[in-house]
């Protein structure tokens, strides 16, 4: 399946990704007339992106569903390295494998892989009758292809070519982000705008990090009530859904709100004594009028806070641009006349709208899906920080960066498979084979 391309407009940002190569109807006529169906586990039949917290493969689900339906046999197989038997039982029937019965791992063998010799011994075990079997896995099957059973080479989105790829040295936390953004966007279960997988893979964790700081911020200062400026809502959004608990207002003006004696009417009337005003800018000029302006003594944060000096500096175009698309377009609280707010229409087209409106949408369920996600996790580091200032302003310079962004990654074994000079020596190989066989004869 493939996705034709979106243009964000003013952004320079084309986004197209490949899914999937094969649907659940291929995998079906693979293995029409095959008695059984021999499957990984790990990172096929189901995904563990955090440690202890198991995600069905919807992908694979929906041909595992049409192959059972088919009435053939599905027998998982690992190397038992999440537990016995009864564990990985448990894990395929909380994903939603109920038909699966048969598990085999590699301990039942004495093995630690699922190597050559542990196919031959499970092929060995369980099909004494010479059924005929096919098998999916994530690598290479040399058993299968010298038994010649029907064997389909399933991508993992780990190893997807053109996944989001974040960096090489990545830490744990940030390796569990880059395995969860590519497993959602990548088993071909997600149908939705490039603007909203914009938003999932980048937006999505510049929010998730800076309202994680914020909560730390709020905690360390006993802060009551957290006051978000206008061009916050988005933010202001993310972070109700992180910590319902805590009590959150809009404050419907920001650095295009006109400064007048109007404005500090409606901001004293507003900001109430033990909380704090939060931006989501880079600029100090809105939040330094506030603690300026307003009688009660109030605490302000912003990006500035949130990033070194040393990020700001290098990735400030980008950092600039992910702001902007946290923004809602269509209209500003341009001045306050006599109490009452003036609303003015912003200069977007609809098209522009919907755009921003789709990577918002896509940055929102991110910060919720990555949260109860981490929260089934038996992984859980300092609660009001996962991610490092520095890695987000990686992630936002890979996000506006098209080279980085198109640059295929294979894997090795990946490498080895299309590699033209490879085939060339198989081809060889294969002709002085048979004429080593003609010669014989």
């Amino acid at each position: 399946m493939a996705f034709a391309m979106e243009w964000i407009k003013g952004q320079d940002l084309w986004e197209t990704k490949a899914y999937g190569k094969y649907d659940a109807v291929s995998y079906v006529r693979t293995f029409l007339g095959d008695d059984q169906v021999y499957v990984a586990a790990k990172d096929v039949l189901f995904f563990e992106t955090f440690p202890g917290c198991y995600r069905c493969n919807p992908f694979i689900k929906q041909a595992m569903d049409s192959i059972y339906y088919n009435q053939i046999e599905i027998i998982a197989y690992d190397d038992g390295t999440l537990g016995d038997f009864d564990e990985y039982l448990h894990i395929l029937r909380k994903c939603g494998y109920f038909y699966i019965k048969k598990i085999i791992l590699a301990p039942q063998f004495g093995l630690k892989h699922t190597n050559y010799r542990f196919y031959s011994k499970m092929i060995g075990k369980e099909n004494k009758h010479g059924k005929k079997y096919g098998m999916i896995s994530k690598h290479v099957n040399l058993f299968a292809k010298k038994q010649k059973a029907d064997h389909l080479l399933y991508v993992t989105p780990d190893q997807h070519p053109q996944r989001y790829f974040y960096g090489k040295h990545l830490k744990m936390e940030e390796r569990m982000f880059q395995n969860f953004v590519n497993e959602s966007l990548f088993q071909g279960s997600v149908k939705e705008t490039k603007g909203y997988y914009f938003g999932y893979a980048f937006e999505g964790i510049f929010l998730d990090a800076y309202c994680r700081f914020v909560k730390y911020w709020k905690e360390e200062n006993n802060i009551q009530i957290l006051y978000f400026s206008y061009n916050a809502a988005s933010l202001a959004q993310a972070y109700s859904t992180l910590y319902q608990e805590d009590r959150t207002e809009i404050l419907y003006a920001d650095e295009n709100t006109k400064r007048n004696r109007n404005l500090i009417i409606y901001l004293n009337y507003n900001i109430w004594k033990n909380s704090a005003v939060v931006d989501l800018s880079i600029e100090e000029n809105f939040t330094k009028y506030i603690r300026e302006n307003v009688d009660t003594p109030v605490k302000t944060l912003n990006l500035c806070d949130f990033f070194k000096k040393n990020d700001l500096k290098k990735y400030e175009d980008q950092i600039q641009k992910a702001i902007e698309m946290m923004k809602d377009p269509g209209f500003i609280v341009e001045e306050y006349d006599q109490g009452l707010a003036v609303w003015n229409e912003d200069k977007f087209d609809i098209q522009e709208i919907r755009n921003v409106q789709e990577i918002q949408k896509g940055a929102i369920e991110f910060v919720d899906k990555f949260h109860e996600c981490s929260e089934k996790s038996v992984y859980r580091k300092n609660q009001y920080e996962i991610f490092d200032h520095s890695f987000v302003a990686d992630v936002m310079e890979y996000a506006f960066d098209e080279k980085k962004r198109g640059k295929i990654h294979k894997t090795l074994e990946q490498k080895i498979i299309q590699s033209a000079k490879i085939r060339k020596v198989i081809q060889k190989l294969k002709k002085l084979k048979n004429i080593l066989k003609g010669a014989a004869l």
